[in-house]
């Protein structure tokens, strides 16, 4: 169950002051947010590789669909090899 913040409620807690907490539990909480910083970074650089993999992809894809016209097409629709090289740049 998800806590839902209803007008009348009392504010959202203030920040914490990690300098007032014991040396050990700063250093946790300093850890965890170094943990979670890297974490959130690599799951960044892993989404813009898919991005650019799934753009790869459908280059590819487009490609084997002109490759495949140009070779079972209409024959009034087939490319001359130069146009199909035209269209692989």
């Amino acid at each position: 169950m998800r806590f839902r913040y209803k007008s009348g409620m009392s504010k959202a807690p203030e920040p914490i002051d990690l300098k007032r907490l014991p040396v050990d539990i700063q250093a946790a909480f300093e850890a965890e947010i170094a943990a979670r910083m890297k974490a959130e970074a690599r799951a960044r650089d892993l989404q813009r590789e898919a991005d650019e993999r799934e753009d790869i992809i459908k280059r590819f894809e487009h490609l084997v669909r002109e490759l495949r016209h140009a070779l079972y097409g209409k024959r009034s629709e087939k490319l001359s090899p130069d146009d199909r090289l035209q269209g692989l740049k």
